[in-house]
C-alpha cells in the first residue's frame, strides 16, 4: 500500500463566506507539521535545528506526547539513554499523541515515524544502560501502543508504533538472557506471542482490506495510464468529473481503511 496525498474538496461556500465549509480535522495544523518536518530533515545534520523546530512544536501544543517521543531520538543520538527514557515518560503521560500533518490523510507524510521506530530499536543496545534497561523496555512499548493509536490514525502509525512494541520485548528478551534469569525470559516471551498473535492477525486482516487507493480510483474513474499518473501525482486532468468520481472512491476506501484500522486497534493488547 502506498497511501499519497488527497486532494480536498471545497465546496463553492466555502470559498465565499468564511466559517461555510466544513472545519479542517484537529489532526491538520501545517506550523507543527512543517515543523515535524523540519526537525525530521535537519536531525541527521544539524542538530540543534532540529531541536529548535522541535521546541516549537511542542511549544505549540504542550500536551502533544508525540513531540516528547520525537526528543527522545534526539537524546538516543546523543546516548543520553535515562533523558530519552525521561522524554519517553513525559510523552506517556502527555493528554494526546497527534501526529500533525498538513492535509487530509491518506498521506504519506509522516517521516518522523522512523524516527520514533529508531527509538524502538535503541532497546537492543541495553548493554550501555543496564540499570535502567527493565524500565526502558516498559516505558518505550507504551510509546509504541500509544504511536499506534495515534491521530490520525493511519496504516503506517499502527504499523511502526506495533513494531516498536514488538521490538522492545524482544530486546527484553535478550536481556534477560544475558542476565540468566529464565523465569523473566520466559515471561517476557510469553508477552511477545500474545501481542505477535495480535501482530499477525493484523497484519492479514489489513492485506485483505487495504487497496492501492490510486489504482482502485483511476480505475472505477475510467482514467487511462497517463491520466492515472498525474492523478497520483496531484498534478490536473482535463476531464475534471473523473477527478471527482476518483477523489469520491479514494476517500470511500480510505474510510474502509481507517473502520477496519480502528477495529483491529480496540483489540491490541496493551503492553505492561
Amino acid at each position: 500500500m502506498k497511501p499519497i496525498p488527497i486532494a480536498v474538496a471545497v465546496f463553492a461556500c466555502a470559498l465565499l463566506i468564511p466559517g461555510c465549509g466544513p472545519a479542517d480535522p484537529p489532526e491538520i495544523n501545517k506550523g507543527i507539521a512543517d515543523n515535524y518536518q523540519t526537525f525530521y530533515d535537519k536531525g541527521a545534520s544539524d542538530r540543534p535545528g532540529a531541536a529548535a523546530a522541535l521546541q516549537a512544536a511542542k511549544k505549540a501544543d504542550p500536551a502533544n506526547g508525540y513531540s516528547d517521543y520525537l526528543e527522545s531520538w534526539l537524546k538516543v543520538q546523543d546516548k543520553d539513554f535515562a533523558g530519552a527514557l525521561e522524554a519517553i515518560k513525559t510523552g506517556n503521560g502527555a493528554k494526546k499523541v497527534v501526529i500533525y500533518v498538513t492535509a487530509p490523510p491518506p498521506t504519506d507524510s509522516m517521516p518522523t515515524l522512523g524516527r520514533v521506530r529508531q527509538v524502538g530499536f535503541s532497546t537492543e543496545k541495553f548493554a550501555s544502560f543496564p540499570d535502567i534497561a527493565p524500565e526502558y523496555f516498559s516505558e518505550v512499548r507504551k510509546m509504541g501502543y500509544r504511536v499506534a493509536q495515534a491521530e490520525p490514525v493511519c496504516s503506517l502509525s499502527v504499523l511502526n508504533g506495533a513494531g516498536v512494541v514488538r521490538k522492545a520485548y524482544q530486546s527484553e528478551i535478550e536481556f534477560w538472557k544475558s542476565k540468566k534469569d529464565q523465569a523473566k525470559v520466559e515471561a517476557t516471551q510469553r508477552q511477545l506471542d500474545a501481542f505477535a498473535a495480535w501482530y499477525d492477525t493484523f497484519q492479514t486482516d489489513l492485506a485483505s482490506k487495504v487497496a492501492d487507493l490510486v489504482e482502485e480510483a483511476a480505475k472505477v474513474a475510467g482514467m487511462s495510464e497517463s491520466e492515472k499518473m498525474d492523478y497520483a501525482q496531484g498534478k490536473p486532468i482535463k476531464d475534471s468529473h473523473k477527478v471527482e468520481v476518483a477523489d469520491k472512491k479514494r476517500e470511500a476506501l480510505y474510510a474502509e481503511e481507517i473502520n477496519s484500522l480502528r477495529k483491529s486497534l480496540k483489540t491490541m493488547p496493551k503492553p505492561e
